[in-house]
C-alpha cells in the first residue's frame, strides 16, 4: 500500500472534489437540491481522472506500475540506509523515505 502523501491527485481534481464535498455538506445541513452541481462536478471529476488499466497483458498496466514503484522505493531505502528491509515496519519505511528526501534535497535542508 502506498502512503497518500507520495501520490497526490492534480490540483484541479482536488478543487472539483472540494466543490462536490461542500455541496453534499450544504445539502445535509441546510437541505435543498444539489442535483445539477453534483452531476456537473462528477462529470468534471471523471474528465480529470485518467482510467487505470489493470490488465496484466497490456503494457503500462497499473499493477506493474505499482509493483515496480514500490520496489524502487525499497531500493532507495537500501541504498541510503543500513536497515534490514525484510524486517522493517511500514511506518519506519515511510519515515526513512521522508528522511532521505530531506537529506538529499538540493537546498540542503
Amino acid at each position: 500500500m502506498y502512503h497518500e502523501t507520495y501520490f497526490r491527485p492534480p490540483v484541479a481534481y482536488n478543487a472539483a472534489r472540494l466543490v462536490l464535498d461542500k455541496a453534499l455538506l450544504d445539502s445535509e445541513f441546510f437541505g435543498g437540491d444539489i442535483g445539477t452541481i453534483k452531476e456537473d462536478t462528477e462529470a468534471e471529476l471523471l474528465r480529470l481522472t485518467k482510467p487505470k488499466i489493470w490488465n496484466v497483458n497490456i503494457t503500462g498496466n497499473e499493477e506493474l506500475i505499482m509493483e515496480t514503484g514500490f520496489d524502487k522505493f525499497i531500493f532507495l531505502v537500501q541504498e541510503h540506509t543500513t536497515v534490514n528491509i525484510d524486517e522493517i515496519s511500514l511506518f519506519r519505511f515511510y519515515s526513512l523515505l521522508d528522511y532521505i528526501k530531506e537529506k538529499t534535497a538540493p537546498d540542503g535542508r
